[in-house]
């Protein structure tokens, strides 16, 4: 078609540059949006690598598989090489602290594995760092991104340490100086070392910012009065090989926060164990020697003492927990009779035999269930040496059909191994029972007195008489009349069957004679 446009005009559309399209343009609260997801995507991306915050692993120098024994050893090692008193970096010294602190508390360092920071400094609020689905994404929400409420900058908020004390941080932010104190347990690793170590009170804390860090007295004193349950324990008074009881031990330091938030439930427990286990404790503070002795390390720390042998507690700090655990350590020195071989051979072997019944007598409980009570463990530990033990368990009535006893549970001794001398005790026998009152019987047996003041008594229950009436008898204790002399009766079903076994036994013996 001819361009009627004048040559002029022709040329100057040739010149001139065509315009580019229109490109399409972002509201601007979408680019909002996608600005605040790109930075939750690279905090996500943060986490994976803990690049937004310093790894507590890391800082310790170990893996995230180490156990709370490694965790100990590499803090004492970095702490005592980083110490301020021996030329350390304050700010190093406060992070390996606040590492230790979060990685040797198995709640926290869960947290932290799957939270990060932010989730461990939430449930140190009281906060589920569940409900919060960016916990440790760079900050999240709750550190605040810039323009956000809360914001300044976004990021992940760091945990803080403050030397002594206050302030807010991860973990109640605790002085890295009381962590080294519970550690080493107030003593000073430095003394004799030269250069000086760390000044108690009225020395203070030189360099940290012109003003130093004053160092207050811890407190001393006994966290358990002389009319509490809990025995305040010294070296002089401390059990040894020769203890006659159990004793459940806390080393503990009056300064430490944990060891008070376990006081009432140590307290509590040594009312419940009262006559089973003794409950007592060390302030390591007052005995710094014993507590080296037993090779306390961090408080509380908690022991069971048995013949002189230390056994440490691992578990939860909770009621249940320690009294069961408490209640498992009592030792047990106890026969267990299941058949007449078994009850025979324990008459005529500990029963008799000095070096386990110095006082002439053992002692058997005829028990209705199957585990030893805790009451029998005590009474065989506090009397070990002066009587032998031994129990039968689930109703065993054929055993004691012996002893003429058809009601369950039953608890006698037999004086020199002898059957027909027993001395019955008389109160009232039951599983969940004090040990005292038989601790008490047991008493009179002292030097062969109980069983020198006893009559013999025949037992005839066990015995295949002619002339008594077996179709009277339970059918219980006719099996056991059967089993305590083998009699064969594998085709027994009615009573009837039973008595006519044990006649045709009478008989055959008879016919023997």
């Amino acid at each position: 078609r001819h361009d009627r446009r004048s040559p002029s005009s022709r040329s100057s559309a040739r010149a001139r540059p065509k315009r580019p399209a229109r490109m399409f343009r972002v509201p601007r609260t979408m680019r909002l949006i996608l600005l605040v997801a790109f930075a939750l995507l690279a905090g996500g991306v943060a986490r994976g690598v803990d690049a937004a915050g310093k790894d507590l692993y890391k800082v310790l120098g170990i893996d995230r598989g180490a156990d709370d024994r490694t965790v100990k050893k590499m803090y004492r090692k970095l702490a005592l090489e980083h110490h301020p008193d021996k030329g350390g970096d304050q700010d190093k010294f406060a992070e390996i602290s606040q590492a230790y602190d979060v990685l040797s508390d198995p709640e926290k360092r869960k947290i932290y594995d799957d939270y990060g920071e932010d989730g461990v400094r939430q449930a140190e609020a009281g906060q589920d760092p569940r409900a919060n689905p960016f916990a440790g994404m760079g900050g999240g929400f709750p550190g605040g991104f810039g323009g956000f409420p809360g914001g300044g900058g976004g990021g992940r908020q760091q945990f803080t340490f403050q030397f002594n004390g206050g302030g807010g941080g991860m973990g109640g932010a605790r002085d890295p100086f009381d962590i080294f104190n519970q550690m080493f347990g107030g003593e000073d690793p430095f003394a004799g070392a030269g250069g000086g170590g760390r000044r108690r009170a009225g020395g203070g804390r030189q360099g940290f910012g012109g003003g130093g860090h004053q160092q207050q007295e811890q407190p001393k004193d006994n966290l358990y009065g002389k009319d509490s349950a809990v025995k305040n324990l010294r070296r002089n008074k401390f059990p040894g090989t020769d203890a006659k009881h159990v004793w459940l031990v806390e080393f503990y330091a009056p300064w430490c926060g944990h060891c008070r938030q376990l006081k009432p439930t140590w307290e509590r427990l040594a009312q419940e164990l009262k006559g089973f286990v003794k409950v007592g404790a060390v302030n390591c503070e007052k005995e710094k020697g014993l507590c080296g002795m037993e090779s306390v390390g961090s408080y509380p720390t908690i022991k069971v003492k048995k013949g002189g042998v230390s056994t440490a507690y691992e578990g939860e700090r909770d009621l249940a927990s320690l009294k069961q655990w408490a209640l498992q350590q009592l030792p047990a020195s106890i026969a267990n009779l299941r058949k007449p071989e078994s009850l025979d051979k324990f008459l005529a072997g500990d029963c008799v035999n000095a070096k386990y019944a110095k006082d002439g007598a053992c002692v058997i409980l005829f028990s209705d269930q199957v585990e030893t009570p805790a009451w029998l463990k005590v009474a065989s530990y506090t009397a070990k040496g002066r009587v032998a033990f031994a129990e039968a368990r689930a109703r065993n009535e054929a055993l004691a059909l012996r002893f003429d006893l058809g009601q369950f549970p039953a608890l006698i001794a037999v004086c020199g191994g002898d059957v027909d001398h027993t001395v019955a005790y008389t109160g009232e026998v039951s599983h969940g029972m004090l040990p005292d009152k038989v601790l008490a019987w047991l008493d009179a047996f002292k030097e062969g007195a109980a069983c020198r003041g006893a009559k013999r008594n025949p037992k005839s229950g066990a015995k295949l008489d002619a002339t008594a009436d077996y179709g009277k008898m339970k059918v219980s204790k006719l099996r056991a009349i059967l089993g305590a002399h083998d009699i064969p009766c594998k085709l027994c079903a009615e009573k009837s069957d039973f008595v006519r076994a044990i006649r045709e036994a009478i008989a055959a013996k008879a016919g023997e004679l």
